[in-house]
């Protein structure tokens, strides 16, 4: 696994943690009710941190959950950002999405920096005897002004 940002693991901060509490990993396990294996993996970074195990962590090492689980979140950033078919992929998105910007743009009759598929209001067929902005008058008969009803 790749070293996060701040260039520690999960597993090598978790490593730490077991220290400075002078645990063996398989007390911690055990105590937590985790598989030894488990811990054995996250500390040799071929398994990642889950939030249910990020949670007590929280609570055995008086930490919070998100410390954790922002660990693990920027040890596999670190490791995405490093996988070069994946940097490879993703030059190719951003390529194929300039390119569909740039054919989009060059349709006939289209303005540019309109979305396609939304009519603009200036182009909008009037409807006849409306005015734009305005709503259309009550029918009559439906009004229950007093004026509107019949006198006797």
């Amino acid at each position: 696994m790749a070293k996060s940002s701040t260039g520690k693991t999960p597993g090598a901060v978790l490593e730490k943690y077991i220290e400075e509490f002078n645990l063996s990993v398989s007390g911690l396990a055990l105590e937590l009710g985790q598989n030894v294996t488990t811990f054995k993996k996250i500390l040799d970074g071929s398994k990642r941190i889950s939030i249910e195990l990020a949670l007590l962590l929280a609570k055995k090492f008086s930490t919070t959950s998100d410390f954790w689980i922002d660990l693990q979140k920027k040890a596999g950033l670190a490791e995405a950002k490093a996988d070069v078919k994946l940097q490879k992929r993703l030059k190719e998105l951003k390529k194929a999405v300039k390119d569909a910007k740039g054919s989009m743009a060059k349709k006939p009759g289209r303005k540019p920096g309109r979305k396609p598929g939304v009519a603009s209001v200036a182009n909008a067929p009037k409807k006849p005897g409306r005015k734009p902005g305005r709503k259309p008058a009550a029918q009559s008969g439906s009004s229950t002004f007093s004026s509107d009803r019949e006198s006797d």
